[in-house]
């Protein structure tokens, strides 16, 4: 996939959609397509990641955000520890190993792989933000989502629906990183034309 990392430029594509769902790319494909799917542990975990970014920049205008923040950040922990359990990984080297993932798969194509991406990668990995999301689409900066995550009680439903103490939690991320389902995402340029790559990572 082709990308195209644009810093501090304005850009005016703001009928540019992307949306992201949880089901198997073929309940979804139909006549349409879709753009790419998560079915790795690895790009599961970036996409949790990116939702975990968005919410939390959401909480920053919440009135008394205190309880959810520690909730979302912790949900997170939870699937940071199995994955890095499962895939044998050590916890401080972690993003060093999503650094390397995504230069090899949602960034392939493109001159990323010098030390100014790495920083830039660790940068958005940590931004309470849409940047590491958005920056997994096609198209780069994206004006609109539709996505299912897009607050957090979506969050909440979607990722904790089992319970918010870590023996739920764990059993959420272990379906989410290594259950049938995987993140399958659809970007629209100009609003129109699906970005119909159907990558899979």
């Amino acid at each position: 996939m082709k990308r195209v990392i644009r810093r501090g430029v304005f850009e005016t594509n703001s009928s540019s959609t992307h949306s992201l769902s949880y089901s198997v790319a073929e309940d979804i494909d139909g006549n349409e397509g879709f753009t790419f799917e998560c079915k790795t542990p690895a790009a599961r975990l970036l996409m949790i990641k990116a939702q975990v970014n968005h919410i939390l920049e959401d909480l920053k205008y919440a009135r008394k955000p205190h309880d959810y923040i520690v909730l979302v950040k912790t949900y997170y922990e939870v699937c940071v520890e199995l994955y890095c359990e499962r895939q044998g990984v050590d916890p401080e080297a972690l993003e060093d190993h999503l650094c390397d993932f995504a230069i090899n798969t949602f960034y392939s194509g493109s001159s990323c792989a010098d030390i100014h991406f790495r920083e830039y990668f660790k940068e958005i990995y940590h931004a309470k933000n849409c940047e590491l999301c958005e920056s997994f689409f096609e198209e780069g900066a994206l004006m609109d989502c539709d996505c299912l995550y897009g607050n957090v009680k979506l969050f909440i439903q979607n990722f904790l629906a089992d319970g918010r103490d870590r023996d739920s939690m764990r059993k959420k991320a272990e379906e989410m990183l290594y259950g049938p389902n995987d993140f399958v995402c659809t970007e629209f340029y100009s609003g129109v034309y699906l970005v119909n790559t159907r990558a899979s990572y």
